[in-house]
């Protein structure tokens, strides 16, 4: 075997490292996501033909270069069927990957042609030297016959991909299938132009195969990595623990629970992901729902705007990574069992995108659910809706559950303890039990306390004065009065957030307090009061620092509080402390 150099075969090694790199870079950032899986056997598909291509074209003799044609043209056999594969499973399409005999079938006729390259001339039956290099010699009957082959394929993957693109409600898959398609075609015009077009008319055109297959590579990569934000791992719970549940769910029935809280929603769904995958979308920190109902497996997803390590995703993008990611979920796992999904905090979700978008998220996910026999949980509090709004809600359900009263209820004391990483809402008109407990708790722990009280007066009259300059206090006032740290109770968003922010990143288990929020709804909203809120506490979940705010209930009206509510692990009233099952 002789070889000697050929600039054009630096296309060949060109193509062969990055498509490597792309193969290498997307199974490590991701390796048990099917699509991803799939997407590297096709780019390993194309890394091995041009690896082979490189060899061609250094090959000095004729022997030699035919080896290397032969090795070349063998992973060009199995080309369509993988990029058919790929599409199938990016655009969820059933007839081609709700079986495995389905998509084992993809290959056969690849199969068959890999045959004839190796023990007949009827795929290739020479190689001639061209300008660019030895190629090989195709014009058969097979290799016209693996042309159709290859050109059906092809456009039936673009017919797949252009179908999901056009008809797809989710918005995001529409953006993701628009790039998947105008990659194949951008692709088939460069590649089949050069290597099956052009030599049927007897024109010396150089290949680009190669390039081709890294324009397909690119397109698909972007499509993928942009848009297919997680993997959603299809796992069950193991059964640890007796599971006590008043409803059994059926396959691809949506149910709206009634409750004032979420307890016996989630004991619901931790019954179930023991025997069928699940998947929890929720606004609160996914390791308490861990612990709190020993889901050690199944997926959570954190709608939060906070940077964090847990899968997360903005409340705001409903149309986009929300809906995008339950869809792939569902469909991943349609068929008998099917699967379960539970959405926590509507009633956050329909303050952050208006009531319309989130009646029409809903009615799309039960549609999603009822097609790919996924059942839908969804819990509510009435008191948080109006009575049209509720209407309106309930109408989208197969089936509505009322499983309300009886909260679990636990005495308030000296000694209670206030742990990291939870929040506490304090609803009493007296204010001196709290700023006690307070005093109580700043000799052990860094404190932030932010109240309309003047400083001195806390000082003087609750003793916060904190042990090694460990507690800030800061005076929630408009007034300019020199001497004492001021915030103003209007700037919740830049000011106060901030201070909240920094205190919490620098001071990890430490308390903040945010006494008489009812002052700060007033001079902004309940929708930025609660946006805030839910900030504070994803903050506070991170850092592992305690949230404490106090309300007057005289001063907002029960279905304001009861959104406030919602946004808290406990609720204090009077002299007992009232669990909110949001957890």
């Amino acid at each position: 075997m002789a070889y000697s150099y050929n600039p054009y075969a630096l296309v060949s090694l060109g193509t062969f490292l990055l498509n490597t790199a792309f193969l290498v870079y997307v199974l490590a950032k991701n390796p048990k996501a099917r699509l991803n899986r799939v997407y590297s056997m096709m780019l390993l598909v194309f890394s091995v033909w041009q690896f082979f291509e490189i060899f061609l074209r250094l090959a000095v003799d004729k022997s030699t270069a035919d080896m290397w044609a032969r090795l070349a043209w063998s992973s060009v056999a199995f080309l369509p069927p993988v990029v058919l594969h790929f599409s199938g499973v990016l655009s969820m399409e059933k007839r081609i990957t709700e079986r495995w005999y389905k998509e084992a079938a993809l290959y056969l006729p690849s199969v068959f042609f890999l045959i004839f390259v190796w023990i007949s001339n009827l795929f290739i039956n020479s190689v001639v030297l061209e300008w660019w290099g030895w190629t090989g010699y195709t014009d058969t009957p097979l290799f016209k016959a693996f042309g159709a082959y290859y050109g059906i394929y092809m456009l039936v993957s673009l017919y797949i991909v252009f179908i999901a693109w056009r008809q797809s409600r989710v918005q995001i898959v529409r953006e993701q299938m628009k790039f998947a398609f105008w990659g194949i075609l951008l692709a088939e015009l460069v590649g089949s132009g050069s290597q099956i077009i052009a030599p049927a008319l007897d024109l010396p055109t150089f290949p680009m195969g190669g390039p081709a297959t890294l324009i397909l590579a690119i397109f698909f990569g972007y499509s993928m990595i942009k848009y297919h934000l997680f993997a959603i791992e299809s796992v069950t719970e193991e059964s640890k623990r007796e599971v006590e549940t008043r409803l059994r769910l059926e396959p691809g029935y949506s149910y709206l629970v009634k409750e004032d809280t979420s307890h016996n929603s989630y004991e619901m769904f931790r019954g179930m992901v023991t025997s069928i995958p699940g998947l929890c979308l929720t606004t609160f920190y996914p390791p308490k729902f861990r612990q709190e109902y020993n889901l050690e497996k199944t997926p959570i997803i954190w709608l939060t705007e906070t940077q964090t390590s847990e899968k997360a995703v903005s409340p705001y993008r409903l149309d986009f990574e929300i809906i995008y990611t339950l869809n792939s979920f569902i469909k991943e796992n349609s068929g008998e069992k099917g699967s379960v999904v539970f959405i926590d905090d509507i009633e956050y979700l329909s303050m952050t995108n208006g009531m319309e978008k989130t009646l029409d998220f809903i009615k799309m996910l039960n549609d999603i659910g009822a097609a790919n026999s996924a059942s839908v949980v969804v819990p509510v509090d009435p008191n948080t809706f109006d009575e049209k709004e509720m209407g309106n809600i309930e109408s989208l359900f197969d089936k509505v559950i009322d499983l309300r009263g009886s909260p679990r209820v636990g005495v308030l004391g000296e000694g209670m303890e206030v742990k990291p990483g939870y929040g506490y809402l304090f609803e009493d008109g007296r204010k001196e039990k709290i700023y006690r407990l307070l005093s109580r708790m700043e000799k052990e722990r860094s404190l932030l306390c932010i109240s309309p009280i003047f400083p001195e007066k806390l000082r003087k009259e609750y003793g916060l004065r904190g042990e090694a300059g460990r507690t800030e206090i800061y005076w929630l006032t408009d007034s300019m009065e020199a001497g004492e740290k001021r915030l103003s109770p209007a700037r919740l968003e830049f000011e106060i957030a901030d201070v909240i922010s920094s205190f919490a990143r620098e001071n990890p288990k430490g308390i903040i307090f945010m006494d008489a929020i009812e002052g700060i709804i007033r001079k902004n909203n309940l929708q930025k009061v609660q946006d805030f809120i839910k900030a504070t506490m994803d903050i506070c979940s991170v850092n592992d620092c305690t949230f404490l705010s106090s309300l007057n209930p005289k001063s907002l009206e029960e279905r304001e509080r009861s959104i406030l509510r919602k946004r808290f692990d406990y609720v204090l009233s009077d002299d007992k402390v009232e669990r909110d099952e949001n957890l």
